[in-house]
């Protein structure tokens, strides 16, 4: 998580879950493993750079939500709020970069 970001309006959970996501401006399709959520939004691994503003649609794979937190099983739209290249570089498949974003719609 960057710097400056300690004070939050919402809790964050932190649980692992496979998601994929779209960048609605190039239509790509992208795996990545979320690393925790909120009721506004969540942070991510991925493959993959997206640029601070935007716009993505995300799905999530076996993820039971709890009761403070949005139903994502069928899908939400989100803004990119920062992206990190992820110093750890531990070789695994998501860890080239850590996203955050802010949920803007929820697909019911």
């Amino acid at each position: 998580m960057p710097s400056g970001q300690i004070n939050r309006a919402y809790a964050r959970y932190y649980h692992e879950s496979h998601i994929t996501y779209v960048n609605m401006e190039s239509g790509n399709h992208h795996y990545a493993k979320m690393t925790n959520n909120s009721v506004d939004g969540m942070s991510f691994s991925s493959d993959t750079e997206l640029v601070p503003g935007s716009d993505i649609s995300i799905k999530m794979k076996y993820f039971s939500p709890n009761i403070y937190s949005r139903d994502t099983e069928n899908g939400c739209q989100a803004k990119v709020v920062w992206c990190t290249k992820n110093s750890n570089n531990n070789n695994s498949h998501y860890s080239k970069y850590d996203i955050g974003v802010k949920y803007t719609e929820l697909m019911i």
